[in-house]
């Protein structure tokens, strides 16, 4: 999946570490599986790949300051 321009989505996930701390976090977005009325996002952090229904699609205008 591509953007207009040909870049790849940018998706804000809340992704949870493995000593139990949540951390908000920026990644482009690989995949997207939808079923029903949901859709789960596909990315990569540190070198893993993770699948979550708990992301936010970002646009231009709306990636936060990190």
């Amino acid at each position: 999946m591509y953007n207009r321009d040909g870049s790849k989505p940018k998706i804000f996930v809340n992704h949870k570490k493995s000593d139990g701390a949540n951390v908000g976090i920026v990644r482009t977005a690989v995949e997207f599986r939808a079923f029903g009325n949901f859709a789960t996002a596909l990315y990569y952090y540190k070198g893993k790949r993770h699948e979550t229904l708990n992301y936010e699609l970002l646009t231009d205008k709306k990636i936060p300051n990190s």
